[in-house]
């Protein structure tokens, strides 16, 4: 998300904006998945700096939050953006790389999914019209119920989430 031009988002929703026939519109009916980030994560843990790596994901999350409401503007209606997971955790960080380095690429993927968290939160009260928000766990379903309460949005949008933790569960 972070290197515009190296077959990132923007390149995708761009690409898929001027696809033959498309008419620079994104369908309503359709279903965008925006599963991205962990390469972005793994940058950052690769960093060696966590203000170099917290500056990364700032701008990861940013970019990919233009991304999400270019694809509003232009008719999505139906977004799934799931979380990163602990990329601290693949074997290119437990068994081929410093301590240190898998440590800061764990703490970059739980800040990737805070500032997501929020962007989110900051996307859902800037369109009206949301109708539901399918959150990839129940603690960014939660997020997103804090969110809508806080835009007192919450009757008008449904959220759905799948841990079934019990603090989702009274929500």
């Amino acid at each position: 998300a972070f290197q515009p031009g190296v077959g990132d988002l923007t390149d995708q929703v761009t690409g898929f904006l001027a696809r033959p026939g498309g008419g620079g519109v994104a369908p309503s009916d359709a279903l965008y998945v925006v599963w991205i980030g962990g390469n972005d994560i793994r940058t950052a843990g690769h960093s060696n700096d966590a203000s170099m790596a917290n500056t990364l994901v700032i701008n990861a999350v940013n970019a990919i939050a233009t991304d999400i409401q270019v694809l509003i503007n232009k008719g999505a209606h139906n977004i799934l953006v799931p979380n990163a997971g602990d990329v601290g955790a693949i074997p290119e960080f437990t068994k081929e790389s410093p301590a240190s380095q898998a440590q800061l690429a764990t703490q970059s993927a739980i800040f990737f999914n805070q500032r997501l968290d929020l962007a989110l939160a900051n996307i859902l009260a800037a369109n009206p019209d949301l109708a539901g928000i399918f959150a990839s766990n129940d603690q960014m379903g939660l997020g997103a119920v804090q969110a809508l309460k806080s835009a007192g949005k919450i009757d008008q949008v449904k959220v759905v989430g799948y841990d079934a933790i019990p603090q989702a569960l009274q929500a």
